[in-house]
């Protein structure tokens, strides 16, 4: 993990200079953007998971730390040296950079996978030689049931807590308190949670996330139904993005689709960071 951070900061001081270097040919182009930036951390955060990941069991686990501490770093040098933090991303900038770790972690570990677990002398026998036959996994029918709760409770309060948030923070991120993104990724912070919920401890998360998701996309669309544009719940920025009416049957079929899909990723990362014991 920390040879990772090392090689995160590293690769976007080093990115950083070249960035820099490049924009002084540039006329008007003085120094990079803050979404510039941003970019550059994500790559390194790529390949600092990567390097993170490789021969390491807990491969995802470990792109996750590091790709969320390099933001939390990235977002305190930032307010270290006064300059303006834009609210949007201050929320959403840490999941995004974790979620880039722990795919980093997963194709380190898939490039170079740690040494297999070799059995005590004794300890096998003619039938631990023998190839197994597929089982079936069954579906963990409480962890799906809490998994959507979560994903409906977290969406239905992204606005009241993104409000409370507005003012705990106060003005340094002005943009925060009334940005429709930032009510967005409190919905995708949720699905994603309720999904990893989900698919923990089980041997097939990518169904368990699913199977959450989609009753819970479901019953965000009827809430959104009901109560049209006057609770925030993240589906204005969809609205935003498509142009399209609070009642079009596009915009809820967005929603419902981009919930199932954000939790069955959740599931995976579940499934992923914790394993079920052998």
């Amino acid at each position: 993990m920390l040879f990772g951070l090392v090689c995160v900061f590293g690769c976007f001081a080093g990115l950083d200079h070249l960035a820099t270097a490049v924009l002084l040919w540039i006329p008007e182009q003085q120094a990079p953007t803050e979404q510039m930036l941003i970019g550059i951390l994500l790559a390194s955060c790529l390949l600092g998971g990567l390097v993170a990941g490789t021969a390491n069991r807990k491969a995802e686990l470990t792109g996750l730390t590091v790709g969320v501490l390099a933001a939390f770093g990235h977002l305190w040098q930032l307010n270290r040296t006064g300059e303006t933090l834009p609210g949007e991303w201050v929320f959403g900038f840490p999941l995004m950079a974790g979620l880039v770790g722990v795919m980093a972690g997963f194709a380190g570990r898939l490039i170079y996978p740690p040494v297999p677990i070799v059995p005590l002398i004794g300890s096998s026998g003619i039938r631990s030689l023998a190839i197994e036959p597929t089982i079936e996994t069954p579906v963990v029918i409480w962890r799906v049931l809490l998994g959507a709760a979560l994903i409906v409770a977290g969406t239905y309060w992204a606005g009241s807590l993104q409000h409370h948030l507005s003012r705990i923070i106060g003005s340094k991120f002005g943009s925060f308190g009334g940005s429709s993104m930032v009510v967005w990724q409190m919905a995708t912070l949720a699905a994603v949670l309720g999904g990893t919920l989900a698919g923990a401890n089980t041997a097939a998360g990518l169904k368990q996330g699913m199977l959450a998701g989609l009753p819970a996309g479901l019953a965000i669309a009827a809430m959104h139904w009901k109560y049209g544009g006057e609770r925030p719940m993240g589906v204005e920025f969809w609205q935003d993005q498509l142009s399209l009416n609070q009642q079009a049957p596009a915009l809820l079929g967005v929603l419902v689709g981009s919930v199932t899909l954000i939790s069955t990723l959740g599931g995976w990362l579940g499934s992923r960071l914790l394993q079920p014991k052998k």
